[in-house]
């Protein structure tokens, strides 16, 4: 009986051995959806720029000045003596420094009243004297006014360093123009892997920071971990059952 049995056991053993491994084939052959937990995805941040107070000062040779409130005059030689601010813009600790690109939104220009002649920052640095030179450029436009300069990382702080100048000379005509307001945005791509934990405990720089970034108020909240949440008192769904004896001993 029991030879006569054995085959159709073998036969059952055998028939479920390959419909396990055809189980197994199937399931190692389905797709998979995309894991999108590690893919960047692109961000913006608005900024408003506002130009400052500003006076105009005439000199002897015709040539003007103008000072502006926290504006030093360009230093650059060969450049013309504009009013002009770096400045430093706070980025998300996730931001690819790599991919920060610059777009002008909107710009309010509006033209100075006169004729204006602008001196130059001389190439001898050992000079006292501006000199001027003859005009040299054409008409600006918008994106003119705002340059993207550099990326950096100062510990944790990822930044964008910016250029402002809201003067602008056309020095075919001698007209000058003023961004009265602009508003730029900078495109960013976000890392993947997120940001630093470990990183963002770090708060040695954090005092030259807010000094030193323009949207340190907004950009603080970012930095910032998670405070951890306090959990509701629990309730548990048990009771303990003792006896008096064991009671009396505990208590002792």
């Amino acid at each position: 009986m029991n030879k006569f049995f054995s085959p159709l056991r073998t036969g059952w053993r055998a028939a479920c051995i390959l419909i396990l491994l055809g189980t197994l084939n199937l399931t190692s052959y389905m797709p998979r959806s995309p894991d999108t937990t590690t893919q960047s995805t692109s961000q913006a941040l608005d900024i408003e720029l506002n130009a400052p107070a500003f006076q105009i000062q005439h000199t002897i040779d015709g040539s003007v000045w103008i000072q502006a409130d926290g504006f030093p005059l360009q230093d650059i030689p060969g450049k013309l003596a504009l009013p002009r601010q770096m400045m430093q813009i706070a980025l998300p600790p996730d931001a690819d420094l790599g991919s920060i690109r610059l777009e002008i939104v909107s710009a309010q220009i509006q033209p100075l009243t006169g004729i204006f002649k602008i001196q130059r920052i001389p190439f001898d640095s050992n000079s006292d004297t501006l000199k001027v030179t003859a005009p040299q450029s054409g008409p600006s436009a918008p994106a003119s006014y705002v340059r993207l300069l550099s990326t950096g990382q100062m510990r944790k702080w990822n930044f964008a360093q910016l250029e402002f100048t809201p003067f602008l000379l056309d020095e075919d005509t001698g007209q000058m123009s003023l961004s009265s307001q602009i508003d730029v945005r900078l495109h960013y791509k976000t890392l993947p892997a997120g940001s630093d934990t470990a990183l963002l405990n770090d708060t040695v720089m954090d005092d030259i920071a807010k000094e030193m970034f323009i949207n340190f108020a907004q950009a603080h909240d970012w930095y910032t971990q998670p405070k951890s949440i306090d959990l509701p008192n629990v309730v548990y769904d048990y009771i303990i059952i003792t006896t008096n004896a064991i009671q009396t001993n505990s208590a002792k």
